[in-house]
């Protein structure tokens, strides 16, 4: 395994590791060459990460692009720069993983076996259609182990997804450890029971809490960078936050953690000035914990006004204000602000549209008319858009109208075949290249009220996120289901095998208890 640039050292010892882990092939070391200046200066007999054709790659298809050559001398890859070079490991990894070697016994026993990898010559270039490609995973409804965190990170990484929307607070439970705010930990992070399964509107009344470290995030987050993934932090929604610190809500409490799922009422005091001071605390070790993230996502969905109506302090200020706010200091402190397609607001009152700084996620159907659907006024207005739509992208529901063969999910349906026919542009945009550009990609949320284990999330994770990891990646004219679905159920399902991965086979009826 040679490699021609500092750069792609940690890549090389990174692909090498996990060819050896996920597909039992060992390579013999890892070595520093010069830059070639021709293919003539390339070595033979091995893979070969090179930056010879780096330039031409990144102005012709951007940084993510890579090419990838095998032939009888080498296996040659290149790429428009460090992440070009690491989504072409993926895709050698995943056909290293698809061949069955073949094995030579030498007839003389002084000499060992041989193993052979059959690997087929190819020539492609290869690039993403939008630069967002999203696995979002909520925390705060149930906590996961940070191993398995970083296993969630690893499927991100081999699917060439770029980005992980972690859901770290909701009414819920807070889940990140903030300095200078004790109670967040000792009182939000804390409920005193979890709904059942079977029946929502009762409590099993067992205790449930934790948070994680600032040392775990920033483990995660270097974890993440490794492999070419932001983590965008998403601090949203505020029982778990008023029930730590009642003087930050409207009515001053006593608020306690939510056992039941829902949306609460009780949200911060947008007239009350702690509660800026509070945010911006908060927000600036959030910003130190995801350096990386050019977005900090603030939520801003399900926030009724209720509390807000009945509060003098609030009259003059609502969501609008609020988010306004919030959007002028991350702005000041170089970040973006991104949040679900709520903060847009009545987008019909001059005074109350959002800044063209902010971003949103849109999470509402795509079947509303033009005139009322977030992305479209969104993207119209300049605003740039993640989509997300319920009925394409949330991976919490159930996968089967058999619910009786599943394990417990949202009461609502998605199949695989609907993921894999999403199309982030609507077809309003598709003649509005201005719109269009503003369309950065989309993203599987995994909201986690019904999954209570890594088992579980994978369960419901997996292959619908392979489905779309096609969608956001590839420009082909010809994305066909019956295609796809072949090839997942003949060759990339083994592949997740090898990854242990808890996935739920689309061809079975009758589920894997998990």
């Amino acid at each position: 395994l040679y490699f021609d640039m500092d750069d792609y050292e940690s890549i090389a010892s990174m692909f090498s590791e996990d060819l050896s882990v996920h597909g039992g092939i060992s390579i013999k070391g890892s070595k520093r060459i010069s830059p070639p200046q021709t293919k003539d200066d390339i070595p033979k007999n091995g893979i070969v990460l090179c930056s010879l054709d780096s330039t031409d790659l990144c102005q012709q298809h951007g940084k993510e692009a890579y090419k990838l050559e095998v032939n009888s001398n080498c296996i040659l890859l290149q790429g428009g720069s460090p992440r070009g070079i690491f989504y072409g490991t993926r895709t050698l990894l995943q056909m290293i993983m698809s061949i069955e070697p073949i094995h030579s016994i030498h007839s003389n026993n002084s000499h060992p076996s041989s193993t052979i990898l059959p690997i087929p010559a190819i020539a492609i270039i290869d690039y993403p259609k939008f630069p967002w490609r999203g696995l979002h995973l909520d925390v705060s409804r149930h906590m996961f182990p940070l191993l398995f965190l970083k296993k969630y990170v690893d499927l991100i990484a081999f699917h060439k997804l770029n980005t992980f929307h972690w859901h770290l607070t909701d009414d819920q439970g807070w889940r990140l450890e903030i300095n200078g705010f004790p109670e967040l930990m000792e009182v939000g992070s804390q409920r005193d029971g979890t709904p059942i399964p079977t029946n929502i509107n009762e409590s099993d009344h067992k205790p449930y809490g934790g948070y994680y470290t600032q040392d775990e995030v920033r483990e995660l987050v270097a974890y993440a960078k490794e492999r070419f993934i932001t983590i965008v932090p998403d601090p949203g929604h505020a029982v778990a936050a008023l029930a730590s610190y009642p003087n930050l809500g409207c009515t001053g409490g006593p608020y306690n953690v939510r056992w039941e799922w829902g949306v609460s009422k009780d949200v911060y005091c947008a007239g009350n000035d702690q509660v800026f001071d509070f945010l911006q605390q908060v927000l600036e070790q959030v910003m130190d914990l995801f350096p990386d993230s050019p977005f900090i996502h603030i939520g801003g969905d399900e926030c009724p006004h209720d509390r807000w109506k009945s509060c003098p302090k609030c009259q003059e200020r609502i969501l609008h204000y609020f988010i306004t706010r919030i959007n002028a200091f991350l702005k000041q402190k170089g970040r973006k602000l991104i949040g679900w397609d709520e903060i847009l607001g009545n987008t019909d009152d001059a005074t109350n549209k959002l800044s063209i700084d902010a971003s949103i996620m849109c999470w509402h159907n795509n079947t509303q008319p033009e005139s009322n659907n977030p992305a479209v006024i969104a993207a119209k207005h300049g605003c740039d858009v993640v989509m997300t739509p319920t009925a394409h992208c949330y991976f919490d529901y159930y996968q089967s109208l058999n619910t009786d063969t599943e394990p417990p999910a949202f009461p609502s349906y998605l199949p695989l075949e609907q993921v894999y026919n999403f199309d982030p542009i609507l077809a309003c945009l598709k003649n509005d290249k201005e719109a269009c550009n503003h369309i950065l990609g989309a993203q599987g949320n995994l909201w986690t009220e019904y999954v209570p284990t890594s088992e579980h999330a994978e369960y419901m994770a997996y292959p619908r996120t392979c489905a779309l990891a096609e969608v956001v990646w590839s420009s082909s004219p010809t994305q066909n289901y019956a295609h796809f679905y072949e090839r997942l159920t003949k060759i990339h399902l083994k592949r997740l095998a090898k990854y242990q991965v808890a996935y739920r086979n689309p061809s079975q009826q009758a589920h894997q208890k998990v």
